[in-house]
């Protein structure tokens, strides 16, 4: 009898822990789940006089080893060629510095969250999702953000600023991570924007005419503190 008890409690027990992994219809969109995720940990805005002195070398640094005249160059408009672009010169005093703090775990979950199925459209098991994180947070820290990973949106107030990266977005100066926390400089702008958000970069993330808006990540934004 003793026996029979221990192999009904093995076989509930297993029955239990594939159920754990199964994941259970949303009765919200996932946008509104990355809204609430805890992603950013810190937004702000500086001006060059303002930034604090480990970020105001990390810009002097840029301008010394791109530009020989000390001028960023910002161009509005990516077209192709390089020719095609328009750009402008800017002094560094006359620029706007986002800085963000990012919670590198929580964005690396949500970026593999839907790869591990063919079809990418189920959540991946706790389980394999860990290791995936782990796998991510294993690479150089510029890894997460940039070309073909996350990209990076400006706002002013309810208007997107138009992305100055060549690919989409807009470019980062320097990222440093400290344990779970990611520290971002973005490259300067020439207006003050008021939000930066973040545009996952997976499966999910762009509108497609077959998927509803319920299975799209829309990007979430956070007031830039000045």
């Amino acid at each position: 009898m003793r026996i029979k008890s221990l192999i009904y409690i093995t076989l509930l027990a297993s029955l239990l822990t594939a159920c754990t992994f199964q994941e259970t219809p949303s009765t919200t969109s996932y946008t509104e789940e990355f809204r609430e995720a805890y992603i950013f940990k810190d937004a702000k805005v500086y001006t060059y006089e303002e930034l604090p002195r480990n970020l105001k070398n990390e810009v002097d640094k840029s301008l010394y080893l791109d530009n020989l005249d000390e001028k960023f160059t910002i161009c509005n408009k990516w077209s192709g060629a390089y020719g095609d672009r328009q750009c402008e010169k800017y002094d560094k005093e006359n620029l706007y510095y986002p800085y963000v703090e990012i919670f590198n775990q929580e964005l690396a979950k949500w970026n593999d969250m839907f790869s591990c199925n063919n079809t990418y459209s189920l959540k991946c098991p706790q389980k394999d999702l860990a290791k995936k994180v782990e796998k991510k947070l294993e690479a150089a820290p510029a890894s997460l953000y940039g070309k073909y990973n996350n990209v990076w949106l400006l706002k002013v107030e309810g208007s997107l600023i138009e992305g100055r990266a060549k690919f989409k977005g807009h470019d980062t100066i320097e990222i440093t991570r400290e344990g779970t926390v990611d520290k971002i400089l973005l490259y300067p702008i020439e207006v003050r924007p008021s939000h930066v958000g973040i545009q996952l970069y997976n499966n999910l993330s762009y509108n497609n005419e077959n998927r509803s808006e319920e299975e799209t990540i829309e990007p979430v934004f956070m007031r830039l503190e000045n």
